[in-house]
């Protein structure tokens, strides 16, 4: 049982549409204690237990909007939606699943990482993989938050204030992303952290 649970699932035979797979397999080589990667082709209701054993839940898929060039980060619930499909990649709908099943659910994010080249053939665009090096980052500030509420319990940090598009990824410290300066036992303040759509 994995208390953090990423998921990145899309079609990575219709470019940018693998921008979630490529995602998750980034943070599966990070190594993270605590956390648990998927990397799919779609959202299946098997998905379902292992989001019930999560205390979070990470969807990570690639969004098909050319109006939008920037990330969109959204917190979920099962209560957004009402009935559950396993014809949908809305991950509420599996959400919902976990809850009429299990009887809980986590908490949930839904990164939403935009690309331009939906055709087919494998490998990503200039816009998707810039965009999928911020959402590593983003995500990974979600893993340490995660930690700091005490739900891994397995990590302490101090949050550099810096925006995140400055912040550099450095696995040179114990196979975790620089994005903090130094081990800490202080709850960093809320205020400084990214402000996510909500």
């Amino acid at each position: 049982m994995a208390d953090i649970l990423v998921i990145g699932y899309g079609n990575e035979v219709r470019g940018d549409d693998g921008i979630g797979p490529r995602v998750a397999e980034a943070i599966a080589a990070v190594n993270y204690p605590g956390v648990r990667v998927v990397r799919c082709f779609q959202l299946v209701p098997e998905l379902a237990a292992d989001l019930a054993d999560a205390q979070l839940a990470v969807f990570v898929d690639a969004l098909a909007n050319p109006r939008r060039r920037d990330i969109e980060m959204r917190r979920i619930t099962a209560e957004e939606m009402s009935d559950w499909s396993t014809h949908t990649g809305d991950p509420r709908a599996l959400l919902a699943l976990t809850r009429a099943v299990y009887g809980r659910t986590p908490e949930a994010w839904w990164v939403m990482v935009p690309g331009e080249d939906f055709g087919f053939g494998e490998g990503l665009s200039p816009l998707a993989e810039e965009n999928v090096r911020e959402a590593i980052d983003r995500i990974a500030v979600l893993v340490a938050r995660s930690s700091w509420m005490g739900k891994s319990g397995t990590a302490f940090f101090t949050v550099i204030t810096a925006p995140l598009d400055l912040w550099d990824i450095d696995h040179s410290r114990s196979g975790h992303p620089a994005l903090f300066e130094h081990d800490s036992r202080e709850m960093p303040d809320p205020s400084i952290s990214p402000n996510f759509s909500r």
